[in-house]
């Protein structure tokens, strides 16, 4: 049911692409936003340095300018200079700290799942939604068919969410430190073994989204990829019960299916 689904992936690279993926969330769409901004800023910054800079080279070099200016310094110019600065870092702080408070302040969610990261694979729990866990590894070309996944990027079963639900992400390592990333979706998080971290997000179009471990987890820890499934609620649904079949013992109540 889950392998070799042909669905849009909406997070893969195109030709030619510059910056980041699609944002597939808010959260993404938020840093998006906030690149654009830096890039925008420090394009008008570089412009001006070199506009001033061939000024200079133009007004005050040697041939009509032969005997330098004795300036100390100039009042205005400094404080001109500073208060740029500090306008260019106001300016920044503000929606960066938006950024930060949206990624730790998390809505109450809809859907927790659990990833355990472990040396070339993660295990994914859903402890309130049938209580069931399954392992996720690579996809390789000769297992996937004619399927033509992503090099290096798919994996046989990902995880899967409902579309514009709140999804609450358990992070913990069961061997040394992973990191589990998708960025179409705007989250990245440690997972630690021994520890818990939290992170979430909330996707709002269907698609499949990848990333990668992003941390040196042992064999073949550069090339572990995390693929997340966004469907719609009754897919979301028919493919819960075919989950709890397979992987739990003994049915659940879907918590899903009271939510808001």
């Amino acid at each position: 049911m889950i392998l070799g689904e042909n669905i849009a992936t909406s997070s893969m690279p195109r030709d030619w692409q510059f910056g980041p993926p699609d944002a597939a969330g808010p959260a993404m769409a938020q840093i998006c936003d906030l690149g654009r901004l830096l890039f925008d800023l420090g394009g008008a910054v570089l412009l001006l340095l070199v506009v001033a800079l061939a000024w200079v080279a133009i007004r005050f070099n040697v041939r009509v300018h032969p005997v330098p200016d004795r300036l100390q310094s100039n009042t205005l110019m400094l404080m001109s200079w500073t208060g740029a600065c500090i306008v260019v870092l106001v300016v920044l702080a503000i929606p960066s700290l938006l950024v930060l408070s949206n990624a730790t302040a998390a809505p109450r969610p809809d859907l927790t799942v659990t990833a355990i990261g472990r040396t070339g694979y993660w295990t994914y729990a859903y402890p309130e939604a049938g209580d069931f866990r399954f392992d996720s590894r690579r996809l390789h070309a000769k297992t996937a068919g004619d399927n033509k996944p992503p090099n290096m990027m798919a994996v046989d079963y990902p995880m899967v969410v409902p579309v514009n639900r709140t999804v609450e992400i358990l992070a913990t390592g069961a061997d040394v430190v992973h990191f589990w990333s998708v960025p179409a979706l705007g989250v990245g998080i440690d997972a630690i073994p021994g520890r818990i971290n939290r992170t979430w997000f909330r996707a709002s179009k269907p698609g499949i989204y990848y990333g990668l471990c992003a941390g040196a987890c042992g064999a073949d820890g550069a090339i572990v990829p995390v693929a997340v499934k966004v469907v719609g609620d009754a897919e979301y649904r028919a493919w819960l019960s075919w989950a709890i079949r397979e992987y739990a013992e003994g049915g659940v109540a879907d918590r899903f299916a009271a939510a808001p």
